[in-house]
């Protein structure tokens, strides 16, 4: 068995930060037909999966293991995000030097929190200091550990970050370039060799959800890998209802609901996992109303986990715009 230092649990609580944007209103209108998708994150929970509602599409995807640093785009971004769904963990040490060597065991590792709440990434104000990370590049789809990492950040400006790294086992260092995106809320970078950038994430208006694994913090904090699903913090916001049954939720209800714009609002914990029958049940007593910032309002619970060939990591869900 794999020495993972992240706990795989499959039953999880939600954990919710309020955010709430300006609503907008929308006519009344007849509510749209209800429609039926599958996402396929895999078996092993290694595809991120982007979902447009709106669209009824998936804008893009990629492999989790594809990057380990998501940077914010405009301006005034400096905000620098680990991957969490490869279980990461940052520790800000007292270095002064890439050079320099270090015991990993000493490491007092910190993790972003599970909200997306920009004030409390593991990075937390880098700009203002000239402090060396050490990167725990966690863990591959297959368990086996990804290495560990010595990072600098240099330099943000408007248009882009600058920062310096070397891998643990190794003694060269790198320098990198990330060009901030006109289209899209965050860039993303790769450690791996060399290290590089790409462009994973869609525009930021043309998705809603992410279909993902991700790291979710309980207290102490202990860290989970969790299988759900984030939401588009820059447009998107959700309410729970536990009451309703998703047919009979209409727009007539929704002056009852409270939105919060927290990434993890709809999270995991819409299934439930049975120890002794080794399977994921999921919970009917849930639905999301998930509403985006142009007035757009739709309602969503989930159906399935699996396959038609029984495989997990296969969420199957009905939505319906009202």
């Amino acid at each position: 068995m794999k020495n993972i230092a992240l706990i795989l649990a499959p039953f999880l609580v939600l954990f919710l930060v309020s955010c709430e944007k300006d609503e907008l209103p929308v006519p009344a209108h007849d509510p749209g037909d209800v429609k039926d998708q599958s996402i396929g994150i895999g078996s092993d929970y290694l595809n991120q999966i982007y979902f447009s509602l709106e669209g009824d599409e998936i804008p893009k995807s990629n492999a989790k293991t594809d990057w380990d640093l998501a940077f914010e785009c405009g301006d005034d971004g400096y905000h620098i995000f680990l991957n969490t769904a490869n279980g990461m963990a940052l520790y800000k040490t007292s270095l002064s030097s890439l050079s320099e060597t270090i015991d990993p065991a000493t490491a007092e590792w910190t993790w972003d929190v599970t909200s997306g709440n920009t004030d409390s990434t593991a990075f937390g104000d880098w700009n203002q200091s000239s402090a060396i990370y050490l990167i725990d590049r966690g863990y591959d789809e297959q368990g086996d550990a990804r290495g560990m990492t010595l990072v600098k950040p240099e330099e943000v400006t408007k248009d882009g970050y600058q920062f310096s790294f070397r891998h643990l086992d190794a003694t060269e260092i790198h320098g990198l370039t990330v060009n901030k995106s006109v289209i899209s809320s965050r860039v993303h970078a790769s450690l791996s060799g060399m290290g590089g950038t790409m462009d994973l994430e869609p525009e930021v208006d043309s998705w809603e959800l992410l279909f993902t694994q991700y790291t979710h913090l309980f207290d102490g904090p202990t860290p989970y890998l969790v299988t759900g699903v984030l939401i588009n913090m820059n447009t998107t916001e959700v309410a729970l209802d536990t009451t309703l049954k998703f047919e009979d939720i209409s727009r007539e209800n929704l002056d009852s609901y409270v939105f919060h714009g927290a990434q993890n609002r709809i999270g995991y914990d819409w299934k439930v996992y049975d120890y002794q029958g080794g399977v994921y049940h999921i919970r009917t007593d849930v639905s999301y109303l998930i509403r985006k910032e142009n007035g757009i309002v739709w309602k969503l619970h989930f159906v399935d986990f699996y396959n038609e060939s029984g495989e997990r990591g296969y969420p199957r869900f009905e939505y319906q715009e009202l």
